[in-house]
């Protein structure tokens, strides 16, 4: 967290927005880590300063990749863990309410394995095979 809240510094963002992108970056990063069991890359590219025509506000653009080359998603592990029945609960049950009504739009563009991935970043969902545990 450190780290990225110094490199960001050298390119002037401000601290509270230092201090929350920060926090994103270590969520992104250890959720990578956790469910692919894998190492990632991070790569976070900020833009120059710029002026918005609309507000007049200086504005920048930052752009994260946490980038994974496990075979395993990050929505596989949510993807078993329903599979297996793990988890009884309203959270769940929503989560496959919510795949039958996608699964008739599931195409090559649209995947099951999108589904779980975007699935994963829902609020209170975890694919976390440790009992109690809350993304």
């Amino acid at each position: 967290m450190s780290d990225v809240n110094s490199f960001l510094k050298l390119y002037n963002v401000e601290e509270t927005c230092r201090d929350d992108i920060a926090e994103v970056v270590v969520e992104l990063v250890g959720n990578a880590v956790e469910h692919t069991k894998s190492d990632c890359l991070l790569d976070i590219d900020v833009a120059p300063e710029y002026i918005n025509k609309d507000t007049g506000e200086v504005c920048q653009g930052i752009n994260i990749v946490v980038l994974s080359y496990s075979e395993i998603l990050l929505g596989d592990a949510l993807k078993n863990k329903m599979n297996r029945n793990d988890e009884v609960g309203d959270r769940y049950l929503q989560v496959e309410k919510a795949k039958l009504n996608h699964q008739g739009r599931f195409s090559d563009f649209y995947t099951e394995e999108d589904f779980f991935n975007i699935a994963s970043f829902q609020h209170r969902i975890s694919g976390s095979e440790s009992k109690g545990k809350i993304g």
